[in-house]
């Protein structure tokens, strides 16, 4: 993954209208067909750890 160095920026205080959220809620394995979607999203990530070279077939290697 590429490196950039951090750049000092002035300290930003959000207003109450201006919040950045992230939510990441981790679903148990025999919870996702309860969500609508989770085999679109589970493909999706696939095709990008194969996409950026993350993963690659081609090199796996047998454990024998």
């Amino acid at each position: 993954m590429p490196v950039k160095p951090m750049q000092p920026e002035p300290h930003h205080q959000p207003t109450a209208v201006e919040v950045d959220a992230g939510v990441h809620h981790l679903i148990d394995r025999k919870d996702w067909h309860k969500h609508e979607g989770y085999l679109d999203a589970i493909k999706k990530e696939r095709d990008g750890v194969l996409e950026n070279g993350t993963w690659n077939y081609d090199e796996v290697v047998p454990r024998d």
